[in-house]
């Protein structure tokens, strides 16, 4: 239960950063049960299928507005970076913004993906603060080349500290393309450097690809060894274990209502000390688990409390400077309502909590890398802003926009759309999204949260299994297919 009055992710951008630190610390499977399990999906996803490849060109494979922004020559340190390795982060950064404007963070066009021509009011979830954009293509621009600097970066880092690609993650990136990805290609009657250009452009083939997922995993691997070896400060992860009990009175309940759960909350309070009137937690702990039983609380149990997760009036007291073990109290918490808390002392956070924290310092420190200007990174060429294009129907209910259906998908000849099958073949090689996290400083935003409000219970029972947060656009990101959850890569 302990979840449940925790703050939704203050944004997708966040929940981005929150799914690759939750990574921080997981090992990769071992690269051939990786590379049989993406086999197999290939090969169970296409044994029957034929796929027509020929309606397809790489022009107009993400929309209509991408073509507008790729083969741009950038460079770092001197060396020029192959065009299809610019290509391929701008390609993930459309799919990483789009996937949150499928949830309303962003403008979405009638084409499905993020409306890089629409123009911008006010100011841009993890966007440079202070910046003014003209549209959002400038901002996809910088998301995309943040992306791709910081890859750079990280594989600076890593080189420095002599880390190298263990010889089976090579095995798995080489399989993968060269067995996955033209057992691929070959549903379609197309070679593998075919496939590839329909995919990443004219410039893309198969030793330009081996070298963006060897550099790609080796960020991968520089990140999982800093977050494994990251020191912890007591402070970071000690954190106020709280008993508590919840009387739901949000703001805006009626007086009478209000004035019912204040008075069973006052109740609890009163009946929770000893035999001499002191507080007790453990007549809390009894009369606590009556009070939900009876149906008189809303909800009972325990919880540590992490900075910007929960209620500001509850964080407050957890974190008052005069707590001590043992007190008990009543407070008012206007996105839930009345609580009886009782303090425990101090506990340790979770291993998530411990990854995202460990994440939140590695970004820190590329972020300084970064504005040190220790590396030059640095591109050619202006961008022209994409036409515009009919923008994407809303949901009525949500507001959201509706994504209109792939037509290839729903045609029973051609079962399988060869963008989906490419994201199926590239999450064979796992990793978790680093570049996009790190760049925006999205670690500052990951214990911060907007006003969470508590929603009614579901028809289980159970309280608060959904919360809303009217800064979030939602509190799942798989960057653009489901099947990615699992290795938050494309």
């Amino acid at each position: 239960m302990k979840d449940i009055i925790k703050k939704t992710a203050v944004s997708m951008i966040t929940a981005t950063m929150l799914l690759s630190a939750a990574a921080c610390g997981n090992q990769a499977a071992p690269a051939a049960e990786t590379t049989l399990a993406a086999g197999q999906a290939v090969q169970q996803s296409t044994a029957s299928t034929s796929v027509d490849f020929s309606q397809y060109e790489f022009s107009s494979m993400y929309g209509s507005q991408l073509i507008n922004y790729l083969d741009h020559q950038y460079y770092f340190n001197g060396q020029a970076i192959p065009l299809a390795e610019s290509n391929f982060y701008f390609i993930e950064a459309l799919k990483d913004l789009t996937n949150m404007a499928s949830y309303g963070a962003f403008p979405m066009t009638s084409e499905g993906w993020i409306d890089l021509s629409a123009e911008v009011n006010g100011e841009i979830p993890g966007g440079t603060e202070g910046r003014i954009y003209a549209n959002y293509g400038e901002f996809f621009v910088e998301y995309a080349e943040g992306m791709l600097e910081n890859a750079y970066v990280v594989n600076a880092l890593a080189e420095q500290d002599g880390l190298t690609l263990p010889e089976e993650t090579v095995t798995l990136i080489n399989d993968t393309i060269s067995i996955d990805f033209a057992n691929a290609a070959a549903q379609g009657g197309y070679s593998l450097d075919q496939y590839l250009k329909l995919f990443y452009g004219e410039s893309c083939d198969e030793a330009t690809m081996q070298g963006i997922m060897y550099r790609y995993k080796l960020a991968d691997l520089y990140t999982t060894t800093y977050c494994e070896n990251y020191e912890f400060d007591e402070d970071e992860i000690m954190v106020p274990n709280i008993r508590y009990a919840l009387f739901y009175a949000p703001d805006g309940t009626s007086e009478e209502d209000m004035a019912a759960q204040e008075e069973l909350a006052t109740a609890l309070l009163e009946s929770s000390v000893d035999g001499e009137g002191n507080p007790d937690l453990e007549q809390f702990e009894l009369r606590g688990i009556l009070s939900e039983r009876n149906g008189e609380c809303y909800q009972y149990g325990e919880i540590p409390v992490e900075l910007g997760q929960t209620a500001s009036a509850f964080e407050e007291w957890a974190y008052g400077e005069d707590r001590e073990e043992g007190d008990i109290d009543m407070i008012y918490a206007p996105e839930f309502g009345y609580f009886v808390v009782g303090y425990l002392g101090l506990t340790e956070i979770e291993q998530s909590s411990k990854d995202q924290i460990a994440f939140a310092a590695l970004a820190d420190y590329i972020k300084e890398i970064i504005d040190s200007d220790t590396y030059e990174f640095y591109g050619e060429g202006e961008f022209v802003t994409p036409d515009p294009v009919v923008p994407s129907p809303t949901d009525p209910s949500t507001g959201e926009p509706v994504a209109p259906s792939n037509a290839a998908s729903q045609d029973p000849a051609k079962k399988i759309d060869p963008k989906e099958l490419a994201v199926t073949i590239l999450a064979g090689i796992g990793g978790i999204a680093v570049v996009g996290g790190i760049f925006y400083g999205i670690a500052s935003l990951v214990k911060k949260g907007g006003a969470g409000k508590a929603a009614k219970p579901d028809d289980d029972g159970d309280a608060f299994d959904k919360i809303s947060d009217a800064e979030s656009s939602g509190d799942d990101h798989d960057h653009f297919e489901d099947e990615d959850t699992d290795d938050n890569e494309d």
